[in-house]
């Protein structure tokens, strides 16, 4: 039975309070820092926005600057299983009690203001990491790693001044709010540029980085560009790889997150390390190595040891679900040893999805999670029988993983992918499962 606590029933009692449904704009969260003193100009941040990758570029920066020996905070989002999760400080998710004031504080001094659920929790996050003496005049004075919630330019972190923007990969993803084409998901992910501010993208050449660069140029943000101002190289025979810039050469060993795709991420990530020291915050080579190695991401191709072996992906949308299939290719496992338990959101391209993964799984187990959002199991089954799939449908993850462990063949593996609530509730139910083995007890 789960137990309630102080931290859970205030998050209810929020969400209860919060308008439903997503409500991009600045005003709001605007209006209730104006109340809370203006927190986030307290902070000194590095912005990063993105369709896919952001947490990844993220927990490289962090891993690369705690080995530096900075202070160091992050905010991401959404959280796998614990609310905690979403922020963390020197490396360890923030205890209940601070976050249990500075959500009071928020729900106190924001009444009246129709904010969202996030625009809450970022306005709080701000708040709760100047106490915590990470602001510019604070005892632990350092750098906030700051993802966006959805797109940039009218999203609830777009309030900060920060020493250096990133833009990761970019792709089609909550068309509804975003736009119906690259361009116009482009334009609002650069919305977080700006003038003066230097600026890192990860984007090749294509659409997307036409519209970033333009709106650079515009603003007056000086724009690194990967094979014009940065470039990487992997090497075919060792597990090393080479960085270039401005700066200089790099041998670096191979990033700590598995996948070929992460190699762009940590070129994004140590890009951004290295423009770090034109704002007073240089970091050594040592540190990059050991940040590199040290990175640490649940629930991206994240590895589960035990029979069968079980790898969770929090690919969510087609350019997720391209790198986890290219990932798949590249393994020796026959896919047909391969069963897949599957959820997704009914707002997501899930035709694009499932035709990416289906020919790297065997057997498909699906499963409705993620609330109102969730696509309908009868949905999802119908989607990968169209593709040949034996498809088993079922009620909640627990049946779900039953299923999927009965039909399993020996040395054969679970994948767990599609959604990150699904993820999330993989990591619940093995996290606990793994304690009761080990005779262990949570809290």
């Amino acid at each position: 039975m789960m137990t309630t606590t102080p931290l859970s029933r205030l998050l209810d009692r929020m969400a209860l309070a919060t308008p439903p449904g997503i409500h991009l704009g600045l005003d709001r969260v605007v209006t209730l820092l104006e109340r809370m003193g203006h927190p986030q100009r307290q902070l000194q941040t590095i912005h990063v926005a993105g369709t896919n990758g952001k947490g990844s570029v993220i927990a490289f920066l962090e891993a690369i600057l705690l080995a530096q020996g900075y202070s160091v905070a992050r905010y991401t989002s959404p959280h796998l299983v614990r609310f905690n999760e979403r922020i963390h400080i020197q490396g360890r998710e923030v205890a209940d009690e601070p976050l249990v004031e500075a959500l009071e504080q928020v729900m106190r001094l924001g009444d009246g203001i129709a904010a969202t659920w996030f625009e809450k929790i970022t306005v709080a996050t701000f708040w709760l990491l100047v106490q915590q003496g990470l602001g510019i005049s604070g005892a632990n004075q350092g750098v906030v790693l700051l993802e966006t919630g959805m797109g940039g330019r009218l999203d609830a972190t777009n309030v900060v001044d920060p020493l250096l923007t990133l833009i990761t990969a970019i792709g089609l993803d909550h068309t509804e709010y975003l736009g119906s084409n690259i361009e116009a998901v482009a334009r609002e992910k650069a919305g977080i540029l700006k003038p003066g501010v230097p600026a890192i993208t990860s984007c090749g050449p294509g659409p997307a980085r036409e519209v970033i660069s333009a709106r650079a140029a515009v603003i007056g943000a000086p724009l690194l560009l990967p094979g014009v101002d940065y470039r990487f190289e992997i090497a075919e025979t060792s597990s090393d790889w080479v960085f270039e810039d401005a700066a200089g050469r790099l041998i670096l060993p191979a990033p700590g997150l598995a996948g070929r795709h992460q190699y762009e991420n940590a070129a994004l990530a140590v890009a951004g390390a290295r423009a770090l020291a034109e704002c007073g915050w240089p970091v050594s080579k040592a540190a990059i190595d050991a940040g590199l190695a040290r990175v640490s991401w649940p629930g991206r191709l994240e590895f589960l040891s035990g029979t069968p072996e079980v790898l969770l992906d929090g690919a969510h949308n087609p350019l997720g679900m391209t790198a986890l299939a290219r990932f798949l290719a590249e393994s020796h496992r026959d896919p047909a040893s391969r069963t897949l338990i599957f959820s997704a959101l009914n707002d997501k391209d899930l035709h694009a999805m499932v035709a990416l993964l289906a020919p790297r799984v065997g057997q498909v187990v699906v499963v409705s999670v993620g609330g109102a959002r969730a696509c309908a199991t009868e949905v999802l089954g119908s989607l990968w029988r169209d593709r040949g799939k034996k498809v088993w449908e079922t009620i909640d993850f627990q049946e779900a993983w039953s299923r999927a462990s009965d039909i399993t063949p020996p040395g054969g593996q679970i994948l767990v992918s599609g959604s990150l609530y699904l993820v999330g509730r993989a990591h619940s139910l093995l996290d606990s499962r793994r304690s009761c083995e080990s005779g262990g007890h949570s809290s």
